[in-house]
């Protein structure tokens, strides 16, 4: 009877420790799948730009900025006006504008020291001054997709998901700025879907709800930005056909237009 108690106590020992293992090892496994989806990327903008070569009487230089985008110099400001200058330097090359597209060399290697991007990331910015004095239109445009998505790998394995996600939004509210202006511009209704890009439009949302660092949440820009883009989402989908307006591309002008000047 004796021996019957005894190993009746061992099993139920062994059963605690057991389930007292089991019990600890689950937050771990959250925190593992948590990590692995942590924020979405996105298609270059070139990728995105690229529709709008139907446009191939249109004049380019006129959707370039008239002064380079600049803002103060914060981490979180410079992220985002990097993705700003990656998406103008891909028009100043559509626009064959040497200028403009030294000046914004200069400023995106001033931001990028300024954001703190890894070394050999800055090593691109050297090749594409290469490309601009030798005009070299095709490799500039292959240059800039690859200096975009050097730096935002660099920032991803770095772990800083908001500075990545800042820049994402910097380079996606002035490419869907400039789309809207120039399609409006030339305006085929049939060419409006250019900005029918609901699946970057959700992962930016969802990427910008990811954000938990105060002094960007906390920050002016930061709800004009996330307000705005609820906004832009509501008229993006609001067409059963992915055609759009006259009326519809102003908008998505003027509330992609609200989300830069926020941020300088």
């Amino acid at each position: 009877m004796k021996k019957i108690v005894f190993w009746i106590l061992i099993v139920a020992v062994l059963g605690t420790f057991a389930s007292g293992c089991t019990k600890k090892e689950k937050p771990v496994q959250t925190q593992n799948i948590q990590s692995e989806w942590r924020n979405f990327p996105l298609p270059s903008l070139k990728k995105l730009l690229s529709d709008l070569d139907y446009l191939k009487n249109a004049d380019f230089s006129k959707s370039l900025p008239t002064e380079i985008y600049s803002v103060e110099e914060t981490v979180y400001q410079a992220s985002f006006a990097l993705g700003v200058h990656t998406a103008d330097a891909i028009l100043s090359v559509k626009a064959r504008n040497k200028t403009v597209l030294i000046e914004l060399s200069q400023k995106m290697i001033e931001y990028s020291n300024l954001v703190g991007i890894d070394e050999q990331v800055l090593k691109l910015a050297d090749e594409l001054k290469g490309y601009i004095e030798q005009e070299d239109w095709a490799k500039l445009e292959d240059s800039l997709e690859k200096y975009q998505l050097e730096v935002q790998s660099s920032l991803y394995k770095a772990k800083r998901y908001d500075v990545f996600t800042l820049m994402q939004l910097g380079g996606w509210m002035e490419g869907l700025n400039r789309i809207s202006y120039l399609v409006n511009h030339n305006y085929q209704i049939k060419y409006s879907s250019i900005v029918d890009q609901r699946g970057i439009l959700n992962s930016l949302i969802q990427n910008m709800q990811l954000i938990d660092n105060k002094k960007i949440t906390e920050a002016p820009y930061y709800k004009v930005a996330y307000t705005n883009l609820g906004q832009i989402k509501s008229i993006i989908y609001n067409s059963t056909d992915s055609t759009y307006t006259v009326e519809q591309l102003t908008e998505l002008e003027k509330l992609t237009d609200e989300i830069l000047k926020a941020v300088k």
